[in-house]
């Protein structure tokens, strides 16, 4: 007898409130925190840091940032999270002169590869054109083989690999920047 198909959790995206940050913080921090063994010690300097940057920005209530997060429908678990901003360039940058730009985009590891991280970069998007800007950008590291083919799958395209000390000197993995123009949904009448 077959079984029935087990069907994927449906995922809610929304804006993060402050009452998330603890979950938000966490997530990020066993995303992209790569602690060296003997300074486990550093990681509650570095959660704090970062809790107290994303309190700021969020209480800051600037129409130009927005925090994502996600949950499985009727759970408060975060189990992903998207930054997307509206940025002005550094004078060396090669920017537009205001452009959207995503961070921090992290997924649960125990969650990966179910559509979390697609739903925050379509919510993101859909952000991206509500504030009117045709670009996104973002950053991955070349050697996130997984988030360099999701974005690639996505329309995302590399603009270039960027030169850092890290890579030159410490053989360490190079950061892309990816882009990915937006067009609008044309409004049903």
């Amino acid at each position: 007898m077959l079984e029935p198909p087990l069907s994927l959790p449906t995922w809610q995206v929304r804006r993060a409130n402050l009452d998330d940050l603890s979950q938000v913080v966490s997530l990020i921090t066993t995303s992209f925190a790569l602690i060296p063994h003997g300074f486990e010690w550093w990681l509650p300097i570095l959660r704090l840091g970062i809790y107290e940057d994303l309190r700021q920005r969020c209480q800051a209530g600037s129409k130009s940032y927005l925090c994502l997060v996600a949950t499985a429908l009727g759970s408060e678990q975060i189990v992903g999270t998207a930054e997307v901003s509206l940025r002005s360039p550094w004078f060396w940058q090669q920017f537009p002169q205001r452009y959207a730009y995503l961070a921090n985009l992290a997924v649960h590891p125990n969650e990966r590869r179910q559509g979390v991280a697609r739903r925050l970069l379509q919510a993101s998007e859909a952000q991206v054109i509500r504030w009117q800007c045709d670009r996104l950008f973002l950053h991955v590291m070349e050697n996130n083989q997984p988030a360099v083919s999701l974005y690639q799958q996505m329309g995302y395209e590399i603009c270039r690999a960027e030169w850092d000390l890290m890579h030159q000197f410490f053989s360490q993995p190079q950061r892309l920047l990816l882009q990915k123009q937006l067009t609008p949904k044309i409004q049903q009448e």
